[in-house]
């Protein structure tokens, strides 16, 4: 069992903060699930492994091309 698992209700949400209209279960398969729960875990509360975990799949999407680079995260603490 993970320590955080994603959802593809947080990339829906990321998506909606970028007003990208694309499927969640369409990019689910291609995120590194590993990079975002080692992300999530340095926040100490829920609110905060919220945050991280957001952040890291802005993050993957500006990789996989989903959103340019420079990209300013919808996401802070």
């Amino acid at each position: 069992m993970n320590a955080w698992e994603t959802t593809t209700e947080d990339i829906e949400h990321v998506l909606d903060a970028h007003n990208l209209n694309i499927d969640a279960e369409e990019i689910f398969d291609k995120l590194d699930h590993y990079d975002i729960e080692d992300s999530a875990l340095w926040g100490d509360e829920m609110d905060e492994q919220s945050v991280y975990a957001l952040q890291e799949i802005e993050h993957q999407l500006i990789q996989l091309g989903y959103l340019p680079e420079g990209t300013e995260t919808k996401f802070n603490l």
